[in-house]
C-alpha cells in the first residue's frame, strides 16, 4: 500500500457535510502528521483540483470532485438507477430520499439526493444514524427493506434498501418521512421503497418487519 495515496484518502475523507473547510494546522493533528509533510501534500491536492483554498485561507474539496462525481453517475448503472429511485421516492412521498455508496473500509457515504416539498434543513445536514441504513448496508441485493426512526431528527422514520453491490460495496437507497405520514401507511412507504429499488415486495414475499417494531420506544418516536 502507498503510504502518499492512503494519506490523500485520509485527507479527503475529513471533508463532510459538518465540516466542508479544514486548515493546515487542523490537518496535521488530525493526521498525527508534520505540518510541512501536511503542506506538500495540501499543495498538491490543490495543483490537480482534488482540494481548493478558501477565502478564508483554509482548504475544501475541490471542483474536480464534481467531475469525477458526474462521470462515475454517468458510467455506474447501479448509481444511476438509484437516483431513479431516489428521485421518484422523494417527489411521489415528499420528505428527503438518498443515495448512499457503503463501503465497509469507509462506511455508507451520500453521494446525492432528493429532496421533497417538507424537507427539514435539520434532518438534510445531519449524518446519518438509523439502524436501517445500517442493515442495508450489509445486505444482499434482494433483501428488506428495513425501517427504523431517525436519531438525529425525532419524528422522522428512514427506510432503507440495497439497489446493487459490487463485491462487498453496497448501493443503498433511503426515503426519510415525518412520522405522521410513515405511520399510516408504513407497508404502502416499504412497497414503494422495495418497487422503486428494483425488489419484488408483496404477494410470495414475507412482509418487511421495522427493526423495532415490537418495541415501546418506536411506537413512542412515531407518535412525536
Amino acid at each position: 500500500m502507498l503510504a502518499t495515496v492512503l494519506r490523500t484518502g485520509q485527507v479527503l475523507s475529513l471533508f463532510n457535510a459538518e465540516r466542508s473547510e479544514w486548515t493546515l494546522g487542523e490537518v496535521a493533528a488530525a493526521l498525527g502528521l508534520p505540518p510541512s509533510t501536511v503542506h506538500a501534500l495540501l499543495k498538491t491536492l490543490c495543483a490537480v483540483g482534488l482540494l481548493r483554498r478558501t477565502p478564508s485561507r483554509g482548504y475544501a474539496l475541490g471542483y474536480k470532485l464534481h467531475l469525477l462525481a458526474a462521470d462515475l453517475m454517468a458510467t455506474e448503472p447501479a448509481l444511476q438507477a438509484a437516483r431513479r429511485a431516489a428521485e421518484d421516492l422523494a417527489r411521489s412521498w415528499g420528505g428527503v430520499a438518498r443515495v448512499l455508496v457503503a463501503d465497509p473500509g469507509w462506511g455508507p457515504v451520500e453521494v446525492l439526493r432528493a429532496e421533497g416539498a417538507d424537507s427539514d434543513c435539520r434532518l438534510l445536514e445531519a449524518p446519518h444514524r438509523c439502524l436501517a441504513t445500517a442493515a442495508a448496508s450489509r445486505a444482499g441485493v434482494g433483501e428488506g427493506p428495513w425501517c427504523d426512526v431517525e436519531r438525529t431528527r425525532p419524528g422522522w422514520c428512514c427506510t432503507a434498501a440495497v439497489v446493487g453491490a459490487s463485491g462487498s460495496v453496497r448501493v443503498v437507497v433511503d426515503l426519510c418521512l415525518p412520522s405522521s405520514r410513515f405511520s399510516p401507511h408504513a407497508a404502502r412507504v416499504q412497497a414503494s421503497v422495495a418497487s422503486a429499488c428494483g425488489q419484488p415486495f408483496g404477494r410470495g414475499r414475507p412482509r418487511a418487519t421495522p427493526l423495532v417494531a415490537k418495541s415501546r420506544s418506536w411506537r413512542g418516536q412515531l407518535a412525536r
